[in-house]
């Protein structure tokens, strides 16, 4: 069988097209991973292209372990079906990461770069704050009065839009700061011969730019190009690929700017318009059958997508069938809202329907996860928290990286002030700050500085002042230098496992973690488990082994740490789950003011990627979605009514099956405007009334004779009963207009909030 029958008609003619700028635009689900694989194949196999001349470029390391994995052997073999590529072909090919790809061209081409050398390293989140503060200090302005993260998201978007220190035009004192703070930071950053992730990107482009035999070369190299997720690409990213591209593109790119979530980290969904602009002469394909989700969880995604303005319609169908209706669930506040979501999972669980890991629970923000960790700790169920690389976080990784790093490129300062007194050796912060003072008097790197004072060659630089350490202080420098050296001559010699354990020994790191407690223990498990990564490289030879596990262990985005084998459910934000897919999807916070987040209120542009964003999490659901919405919920401090979200509004009731009044006793009566034959529409629009009058009512002073005249029936302290969470203890109370709430610890049910009027409490004595 030609593999080429596995595909639908709308997916064969993409794989087919001829060569030229080719603009496939795929619904989620539709099977657009195929496409590009079978595509690559179909350039080797049938059209004879070389496979080094193919560059597949993605957003995650995911997404490209799943191509080669398709592929190659593992991925694709049958007895009826072969491998779509040899094990020969596959490595031949580049397949990766935009910023993998960058990061391997800026080595390859290292002597080309002012300032560079191949053996740069690439700072994480982490060390981007810390060499802005470091940059701050340096121009001795104060970091509580200018926030070194706003500073370097301003510069994060000048480098996106490919605007170098000297090209940015401040407007303000602000942008003056950011400016100075700019110039500064990208000098510390070439003075440690690192980059930032945005400077892999940045970089190449100027390197092509000014280096027009470079990019002939590499041209001639990437004679086809495709791109997965073109929606999600930057102006950086864009420029690149029209640059390689040249003036006789083979460029394939699949995207869906229905799901372009990402406009705050750069990502820019009209680069889709931009090309269909700069390549008139594209041809454009639409993949519109669903292979994921039942045609309720389509429909139903279709409805809240077809309001966005700034899009190409597509007609999306599936041929899965009907399956079970969408149930939209009011809880009466956000522990109300996780008890309902566990329960339900327990009970698919219990009734056989789903497995705990066959189902997820999406959210729009990090913080909303508290309450949901919460319950399943206390129900003692499992759970997978996909929220950044959380390993690769932990103190002691981040310490035994910063080893490596530095054995790898000693002028990385950052993890030289990191880890220079750690374990203590008589390096305290005042010697570090006496350091970095003076290699920068010196002109030179804190390595080098060290260097100078171990061969006593202060005198040979021009602006050299004496070192400014205490003999005690001036020996424990010279120790470690000596360490330094010794790791860095042995990172030749041994391969990546056993230059590891040598740092892990020398350096005294395993003496400090292995303290004879529990938590000593669990950080040496920790240290291990680095160390099994490592083990991936033995077979490299040492010079390649180091920079090519660094470089991955820089790259790992959130996603890659998600297991799909393991037991517990997945909890992850809606930005986490594009490009994931499970059989049961929980989407809570359907609420005003949380989906969509209050900021995109007023902003027609940011509504619409709130509106994409809540698609998203619908088009993850195969078979079963739950929309989960509250009466009340705490926001910034404080706890009132809530508006279901207007997403809700849009889709229609024949697709839903309702459920309102979950977790709080007697919250029907208060509950009832919002159900019946009420539709949400008139739902929302009565809570926005009452909200409205509440609003005006709080304007009034608290000490008002209505309030003060009345006496509340609970205190702080006080032991309550009640018929469904038990026995609990008065956290706080207040007063309302018409009502008196408290906010009670349940032994068995955690921390609610109850109305007085509504909730069957019974005070204990």
């Amino acid at each position: 069988m030609d593999f080429l029958d596995e595909l639908n008609p709308r997916q064969r003619e993409a794989v087919l097209a001829e060569c030229g700028p080719v603009l496939v635009l795929a619904g989620p689900g539709s099977g657009k991973t195929r496409v590009l694989t079978y595509r690559i194949a179909y350039l080797v196999r049938s059209c004879n292209v070389p496979p080094w001349h193919i560059m597949a470029v993605t957003f995650t390391n995911k997404a490209a372990r799943e191509m080669k994995e398709r592929l190659g052997p593992l991925g694709h073999a049958s007895p009826r079906q072969p491998a779509l590529l040899t094990a020969a072909q596959l490595g031949a090919l580049t397949v990766g990461t935009f910023h993998a790809t960058c990061a391997r061209i800026l080595r390859r081409e290292s002597t080309a770069l002012e300032g560079w050398d191949a053996d740069f390293v690439i700072y994480d989140t982490d060390d981007q704050l810390a060499l802005m503060r470091q940059a701050l200090r340096d121009l001795n302005l104060d970091e509580k009065k200018h926030k070194p993260s706003s500073i370097l998201d301003v510069v994060s978007r000048c480098k996106n839009e490919l605007i170098a220190p000297e090209d940015f035009q401040p407007t303000s004192y602000f942008e003056e700061v950011v400016k100075r703070a700019y110039e500064r930071y990208q000098e510390l950053l070439r003075n440690n011969n690192a980059m930032d992730f945005d400077d892999l990107l940045m970089k190449t482009v100027e390197l092509f730019r000014a280096r027009d035999d470079l990019l002939r070369a590499y041209r001639a190299r990437f004679q086809h190009i495709l791109v997965d997720e073109f929606q999600d690409t930057n102006m950086a990213q864009y420029a690149l690929l029209k640059l390689l591209a040249g003036p006789q593109p083979c460029l394939f790119v699949v995207a869906d700017e229905d799901q372009s979530i990402y406009s705050w980290r750069g990502a820019d969904y009209r680069n889709v318009l931009r090309f269909r602009e700069d390549f008139p002469q594209h041809r454009l394909i639409l993949l519109e059958q669903n292979y994921r989700s039942t045609a309720t969880i389509l429909e139903a995604a279709k409805h809240v997508i077809r309001r966005n303005r700034q899009r190409v319609d597509k007609n999306l169908f599936t041929q899965r069938g009907t399956g079970v209706r969408i149930r939209v669930v009011e809880a009466y506040d956000e522990y109300a809202e996780a008890q309902f979501v566990v329960d339900e999972i327990a009970r698919l669980q219990a009734a056989g329907e789903a497995t705990a890991n066959q189902c997820a629970i999406m959210y729009r923000t990090n913080a909303q996860s508290r309450v949901l960790e919460e319950e399943f700790i206390r129900r003692g169920m499992p759970y997978q928290l996909v929220r950044g690389t959380r390993f690769y976080e932990r103190k002691e990784i981040k310490d035994a990286l910063a080893y490596l790093r530095l054995i790898h490129n000693p002028h990385d300062s950052v993890s030289m002030v990191r880890i220079i007194n750690t374990p203590a050796r008589g390096i305290g912060a005042q010697t570090v700050a006496q350091l970095e003072h003076w290699a920068s008097q010196l002109g030179v790197s804190m390595f080098d500085a060290l260097l100078r004072l171990r061969e006593g060659e202060v005198g040979t630089h021009p602006a050299s002042v004496p070192p400014p350490f205490s003999p005690r202080a001036h020996n424990a420098l010279l120790r470690f230098t000596e360490l330094l050296l010794e790791l860095r001559a042995a990172r030749t010699l041994y391969s990546l496992p056993e230059l590891y354990d040598l740092t892990i020994k020398r350096t005294g790191y395993r003496d400090l973690i292995q303290d004879g407690t529990s938590e000593g223990e669990e950080r040496w498990e920790n240290l291990m488990e680095l160390r099994a990564v490592t083990q991936e490289f033995a077979f490299l030879p040492p010079e390649e082994a180091l920079p090519l596990f660094l470089e991955q262990v820089a790259l790992v985005s959130d996603v890659d740490g998600l297991d799909n084998a393991a037991a517990g459910t997945v909890l992850l934000t809606l930005h986490a789950a594009k490009g994931l897919e499970f059989p049961v999807v929980f989407i809570v916070g359907m609420n005003e003011d949380v989906l969509p987040h209050a900021r995109s209120l007023g902003d027609p542009e940011s509504m619409e990627e709130e509106r994409r964003l809540c698609y998203v999490g619908i088009t993850r659901a195969r078979d079963r979605l739950y929309l989960v919405h509250t009466f009340r919920r705490g926001r910034l401090g404080q706890n009132g009514p809530c508006i279901p979200s207007r997403f809700l509004e849009d889709i229609p009731d024949e697709l839903i099956e309702r459920r309102s009044g979950y977790g709080a006793d007697g919250l029907d009566a208060l509950a009832s405007p919002l159900r019946g034959s009420l539709s949400l529409v008139d739902a929302a629009g009565i809570l926005r009334r009452s909200m409205g009058r509440d609003s005006s009512a709080a304007g009034s002073s608290p000490s008002s004779p209505a309030l003060s005249a009345r006496q509340p029936r609970f205190k702080a302290g006080d032991v309550v009963w009640h018929p469904q969470f038990g026995e609990g203890v008065v956290l706080t109370n207040r007063l309302t207009h018409d009502d008196e709430e408290i906010k009670v610890s349940f032994r068995e049910r955690g921390v609610k909030w109850l109305s007085v009027a509504l909730a069957p409490l019974t005070k204990l004595e």
